[in-house]
């Protein structure tokens, strides 16, 4: 009787104290399982039950929600539950708010094929197996009243009031395998903007609304919406995942927040399943990509003659083997009468080998960096590797080879190859934190290396990060000078500031060329500030030149300043200005500039989804040269222009430019203006061809000035293309371009040129996996004391039944297993039909293993008979005795086992005892520990036996003094 009101009680417990773990966001297959296992326990179909969480558990080994469910069945099949007798009356139930503390530990588990459909240890008669079904009934209308007050917050749309538009949005059975509508109608538009839709895949929704005028969706790649007719619009989803719908019609905007899930069917699930099971590598991938393009000119279309002929084609073949990830490649050009290889290489990314890990090679052509002083990049013909040691502390990458800038074709079928190599090394202390350190070294040699070029470079540089704070440094040094370079990032909620400092000697080298701002000494300092509907960025640099001075004023300082700004004056209207100025009187050709530009864009809806948008820009620039008086100018510009959509897929462009320019030495002024106008055409011809077409016409005027800035061409250009891409692993395209060009001034000659281009992308999965082979091996123990670890006093458990992926082993009289397998990943897992009565696991249940090459990999699990004691501390409302569901819990009671071991309840009333040894033991309550105005209802000091592999239940109901 004892057992059987306890196991009642339990159960009751359990449903109720687990509703929140359901709703982790696992996968869709976990959820699935999860919610089928609820409802077959529910329904007292005990055997379904343990199979749904069984999957469940499989799915999110991490989990501990489905492995508690298993593990109390399996206490309820052997009978090891036990009550206190004065709570034998009723089943106690927690309240529906509630859930077990993280305190609580897993229960034990039992395979779902040895759950019978109603436990002969807990069904005496059919009063008690009625007893506990409706406890059970109880329990889960609790678990679902909390649950759809949570969905309440998280979709509000389904749950408003009983309307047509919910129960369409909810997808009744009756409508199954119909298509389903929803009505933008008055229920629905209280829910806005936060509606959530949710869409199965493939599985079309109908949106019902009046004139609906437009829609918009922020991520297509989720969702595929199709109009129907004025009034409906189908959304279909494409692939899982989240994004946001609008769409307009005589209401309004909406707003809703799509979900597109897997469809709601076992086959999906088990698919799922199986991958976690065993995961195969990939197949290998063989890509092909060819690009051919002729150019021709002449003095008419009928005259036109070929300049040059460019083939270049790429091929590669790639994929996973037990080594790492690997790759071949070739690249092949076409010269006037033979085709030849110009490029070949061979690479292992993601190595291992044995205990080495974590390294990539690359042979023949490879490119590489280190960094801006030491090595800033380059191609090369050699060898480049690429490694981690001491737990990814350290990177080093080292490489040799002849300079790939050295090779050339002196004739078809004839490689040049020149003098000149490079090598290198670059070590990095702790490469995936916040501070790193880098010392780099590299070496060219060779005749033909140019003389300005340095034999050894050598740097240190690093990296820190400090909350929202980032600084960098560089030295280097070539043997005979010295280059410096700091910076620090500033980052304070939307701005961010930066700090740049260079101090670079005049006669510094790289062993490659020479660096950016060379023979410089000064520094920068950018700030950005991207507010809501303003963007911002500014850069000033200062700097002294020391590499080509102004022999007048070396010492002088040289300024560049620039600054942009964007507004978003409206939602259909931005604005945007920009500054420069420039003044370098330190450098050998002293210059003074400024240039400062405006624009202004409105876009109006018209018709059907069509954007007609305008601009304005003016200008000015400013140009003086100290040397060159002949290039000193002033220009004032106006630009204005639109854009027209004449159709969907056809728009119509003008825009005019008008200049003056001042030229300052020649004391004259001219008005060079210019016209652009034309036609674009794009057009989706199905869902695999698409083409596009355009037409401009271009009219330069009064371009004889010097400084007119304009090439004195008249143009017309049409251009016509197309292309074919049935998926996404085969791509065709092809397009021609001509051009008929006249003279707008006496300095020019009138031509026609053409350029016609064509090209293929594909890839393709080839017929062949290479998986690794490797052996799994471990031992199944008896967990004495419970740690979770294989301690050598331990003993091996026989017979018990191993999963590694598809196949299963057996352990042996001593608890040892090994079997081989051949896959790139695979689960283990303990057998749970195998599992003795009165042990339950105390490892995880099963693992994720990865297979090495001809190693192994050991996997122990224990086994353990491990007895506690839980309960729940709680004010007894009515005095029944029982647990109710308006009763009051009590945190922070503290309860002793044996009078020394202490634990606290939690703030839901809940303790635990874990890991006691079976036989007699006393439980105490500490009264001091209870709100003044509570005293308990039984004893303070309650001795009870505990039976190995129990759960002893003990709440401690509380009444008012």
């Amino acid at each position: 009787m004892l057992k059987t009101l306890g196991a009642i009680g339990c159960i009751s417990v359990f449903l109720i104290t687990f509703p929140f773990c359901a709703y982790a966001e696992y996968s869709l297959a976990y959820e699935y399982y999860m919610e089928s296992g609820m409802s077959a326990l529910k329904q007292g179909d005990y055997q379904a039950a343990g199979e749904f969480f069984y999957k469940a558990n499989l799915v999110d080994p991490s989990s501990e929600a489905p492995l508690s469910y298993l593990n109390f069945l399996k206490r309820l099949k052997e009978g090891r539950i036990d009550n206190f007798e004065s709570q034998e009356t009723q089943p106690p139930i927690l309240p529906r708010e509630s859930r077990i503390s993280d305190t609580v530990e897993p229960s034990p588990i039992v395979h779902p094929q040895e759950i019978p459909d109603k436990p002969a240890a807990i069904v005496e008669d059919k009063q008690k197996a009625a007893q506990r079904e409706r406890a059970i009934q109880e329990a889960l209308d609790s678990i679902e009243t909390t649950r759809i007050k949570k969905e309440d917050r998280l979709f509000p749309a389904l749950h408003a009031p009983v309307t047509k538009t919910r129960m369409l949005i909810e997808r009744p059975a009756e409508l199954a395998n119909e298509v389903k509508y929803i009505f933008l109608d008055d229920a629905l538009w209280a829910t806005q903007p936060k509606t959530s839709l949710r869409v199965e895949m493939n599985d079309p929704l109908v949106l019902e609304g009046n004139n609906i005028d437009r829609f918009l969706v922020l991520s297509p790649d989720f969702v595929d919406i199709e109009r129907l007719d004025r009034n409906h619009i189908k959304v279909i989803g494409k692939r899982r995942g989240t994004t946001i719908f609008h769409l307009w019609d005589d209401r309004g905007r909406w707003t809703f927040n799509v979900e597109v899930l897997l469809p709601m069917q076992t086959s999906t699930a088990e698919a799922v399943e199986v991958d976690q099971i065993e995961e195969s590598a990939q197949p290998f991938k063989f890509s092909y990509s060819s690009d051919w393009s002729s150019f021709y000119t002449g003095n008419s279309v009928r005259n036109l003659e070929r300049q040059n002929l460019n083939y270049l084609q790429w091929t590669e073949i790639s994929g996973e083997t037990p080594l790492g990830q690997s790759d071949a490649s070739a690249v092949f050009n076409k010269f006037e009468e033979s085709t030849e290889v110009t490029g070949y290489s061979l690479g292992l990314r993601d190595g291992h080998i044995g205990t080495f890990k974590d390294f990539s090679i690359r042979g023949f052509d490879a490119s590489k960096s280190f960094s801006p002083l030491s090595l800033p990049g380059r191609y090369f013909r050699g060898v480049l590797f690429e490694a981690q040691a001491f737990n990814n502390n350290l990177e080093y990458n080292i490489l040799k080879g002849r300079d790939r800038v050295t090779y050339g074709f002196v004739n078809p079928g004839v490689v040049e190859e020149r003098d000149s190599f490079i090598e290198g090394a670059r070590i990095t202390l702790f490469p995936k934190t916040d501070h790193f350190y880098s010392f780099n070294f590299a070496r060219g040699y060779g005749d033909a290396r140019e003389d300005f070029l340095k034999d050894k470079v050598f740097s240190v540089e690093t990296k820190q990060k400090f909350a929202n704070t980032f600084h960098a440094a560089e030295l280097a040094y070539d043997e005979e000078n010295v280059a410096k370079t700091t910076s620090s990032e500033f980052r304070i909620n939307d701005a961010t500031l930066r700090l740049n400092f260079r101090d670079i000697e005049k006669d510094y080298a790289t062993i490659t060329g020479l660096p950016s701002n060379k023979g410089e000494i000064g520094g920068n300092i950018l700030f950005n500030w991207n507010m809501d509907k303003l963007f911002t960025t500014s850069n000033l640099d200062i700097y002294r030149d020391r590499f080509l001075p102004n022999p007048d004023d070396p010492e002088a300082y040289n300024y560049d300043f620039n600054t942009s700004v964007d507004v978003a004056v409206t939602p259909t209207s931005d604005w945007r200005t920009n500054y420069n100025f420039l003044n370098t009187p330190g450098v050998i050709s002293p210059r003074q500039s400024l240039r400062l530009n405006s624009t202004y864009t409105k876009r109006f809806m018209i018709f059907d989804d069509r954007i007609f948008s305008v601009f304005w820009d003016n200008s000015y620039q400013r140009s003086r040269f100290e040397f060159s008086p002949a290039s000193e100018y002033d220009r004032y510009g106006v630009t204005g222009g639109f854009r027209f959509p004449l159709l969907k897929s056809l728009s119509y462009y003008l825009n005019y430019e008008q200049s003056w320019v001042n030229e300052i030495l020649a004391e004259t002024q001219s008005t060079p203006g210019v016209l652009n106008t034309g036609l674009n055409y794009s057009k989706q011809i199905s869902e695999s061809w698409s083409g596009n077409t355009s037409f401009s016409y271009r009219d330069e005027e009064r371009t004889e000035g010097a400084r007119s800035f304009l090439a004195g061409e008249d143009s017309i250009t049409g251009s016509l293309g197309l292309s074919y891409r049935p998926s996404s692993d085969f791509e065709f395209f092809v397009d021609g371009r001509m051009r008929n060009v006249w003279a707008e001034n006496r300095e020019r000659s009138p031509f026609n040129e053409g350029e016609v281009r064509w090209g293929v992308r594909s890839s393709w999965d080839l017929p062949f996996v290479w998986n690794p082979q490797g052996e799994i091996g471990g031992i199944v123990f008896k967990d004495a004391n419970g740690n979770g670890e294989f301690d050598k006093a331990e003993e091996g458990i026989p017979n018990i039944i191993i999963r590694v992926g598809k196949k299963e082993a057996v352990t042996d009289q001593n608890g040892r297993y090994r079997i081989k397998v051949r896959a790139k990943r695979v689960m283990v897992s303990i057998g749970f039909e195998s599992i003795p009565n009165g042990f339950v696991v105390s490892t995880p249940l099963s693992k994720e293993t990865e297979i090495f090459h001809l190693q192994q990999r050991t996997v122990n699990f224990g086994l353990t008979t491990q007895s506690g004691v839980y309960g729940v501390v709680y004010f007894d409302q009515n005095q029944d005795g029982k647990l109710d569901q308006d009763d009051i819990l009590i945190p922070k009671a503290s309860i002793l086992l044996d009078g020394k071991d202490s634990v606290l309840s939690d703030y839901e009333g809940t303790y635990f005892f874990k890991n006691i040894s079976a036989g007699k033991h006393t439980i105490s309550l500490e009264v001091n520990s209870l709100p003044v105005e509570y005293l308990p209802t039984i004893k303070l000091k309650n001795e009870v036996e505990i039976g190995e592999g129990t759960t002893y239940v003990f709440h401690i109901p509380l009444k008012k003094k």
